[in-house]
């Protein structure tokens, strides 16, 4: 049944790949290729990695930063090779927003671009791993704060789907 299963599926899709220990990459490539009984990469079946590697890591229980590098997809001599990497050069998010927020969008994600791409490190005072992040960006100062402001009114709407879809804070 799981056979059939993963046979009649077009592709597989993973996302936030660059966070995936790439022994999980392989684990699953092994699965397909027993399971499917085709010695090709992935049992034959497309894989779509999607993610940016310019965020986070894998993360690896007490491990030195050489061991968290090693743990990345990058470094499968495995998968690696067989992957094809296509990149997006739209931010859709922003494309699609209009309005007044949108000049502050695309400031947000020009930011974060800079800060991907390791243009905004070596701060003086702080140090090569220390980013500052411009005013305009902060909208908090504290950690309380930032929860304030985004479960500012949590009492009131802890039932409601709607109010808690549009809230979280995400951190690595």
């Amino acid at each position: 049944q799981t056979r059939a299963v993963i046979e009649e599926a077009a592709f597989l899709l993973w996302d936030e790949v660059p966070m995936t220990n790439k022994l999980c990459f392989e684990a699953l490539d092994r699965t397909l290729r027993r399971v499917l009984e085709v010695d090709a990469p992935f049992g034959g079946k497309v894989v779509i990695f999607l993610g940016d590697f310019r965020q986070c890591l894998p993360v690896v229980k007490r491990g030195r930063r050489f061991q968290v590098v090693d743990a990345a997809l990058k470094k499968s001599r495995v998968i690696w090779p067989h992957v094809k990497v296509r990149r997006l050069t739209k931010n859709m998010r922003v494309e699609l927003s209009g309005g007044e927020d949108q000049a502050e969008l695309r400031r947000f994600a020009e930011f974060l671009l800079r800060v991907g791409d390791g243009a905004l490190t070596n701060v003086p005072d702080l140090g090569i791993d220390w980013v500052k992040i411009d005013d305009h960006l902060r909208c908090v100062d504290t950690p309380d704060s930032l929860i304030q402001e985004v479960y500012g009114d949590l009492d009131a709407h802890y039932q409601d789907a709607n109010w808690l879809f549009k809230r979280a804070i995400l951190s690595p």
